[in-house]
């Protein structure tokens, strides 16, 4: 499914993706840097998603 920018309603990119776990934990989540790449939004990344400081991160547990 499509992620969407909350103030401009354009489809949002992955901009960095990890895969993690809390310390003493065996659960594996999925996190997600997601950025705005309308340049007339607000909530734009910028033109290097490396250096984005506006991003939506989403954490999905993988098992």
């Amino acid at each position: 499914d499509d992620m969407k920018c909350e103030l401009c309603g354009s489809k949002m990119v992955i901009a960095e993706s990890r895969f993690f776990s809390e310390k003493g934990s065996e659960e594996v989540y999925n996190e997600l840097k997601m950025v705005c790449i309308n340049s007339k939004c607000d909530d734009f990344a910028g033109y290097d998603l490396n250096k984005t400081t506006k991003f939506k991160t989403i954490r999905r547990k993988v098992n």
